[in-house]
């Protein structure tokens, strides 16, 4: 998995990402594996602790064979991040 951000980080925001990005494509497996080529699926995910709350919101892209399917990530309304797996 390979994580582009697109916002300032010190660390603590990619790393949160990760795991972000790793629960979503686990709950996810089943339906992205049936997405066709080109497609696009949008999920929200609202993740929260005692001191803060993220909603989320995914934009997996499922690519070919030979390219790297793209999972856009917002957090908090705001554009973080492009991972490619």
């Amino acid at each position: 998995m390979q994580v582009e951000m697109l916002v300032p980080d010190t660390g603590l925001l990619s790393a949160k990402v990760c795991k972000f990005v790793s629960i979503y494509l686990e709950e996810n497996k089943q339906m992205l594996e049936k997405l066709s080529v080109g497609s696009m699926m949008r999920t929200h995910r609202v993740f929260e602790n005692e001191n803060e709350r993220f909603e989320c919101l995914f934009c997996y892209f499922k690519k070919g064979t030979f390219s790297l399917s793209r999972i856009e990530v917002f957090i908090n309304g705001n554009y973080v991040a492009n991972v490619f797996k």
